[in-house]
């Protein structure tokens, strides 16, 4: 039997702080759209 890491707790937490992360980007001004917020977004999904 395979390990599925969806199962875990860690995992769950990661996720629904990448979309916590996401709704705060999509708040920031229009000229950091590309550059600060694209960042942190990146950074958020690369932890999950």
């Amino acid at each position: 039997m395979a390990f599925r890491f969806e199962e875990l707790k860690i995992w769950h937490r990661a996720v629904d702080l990448s979309n916590e992360i996401d709704l705060m980007a999509k708040a920031f001004p229009s000229e950091e759209k590309y550059s600060l917020s694209t960042q942190l977004k990146k950074a958020a999904d690369s932890v999950v």
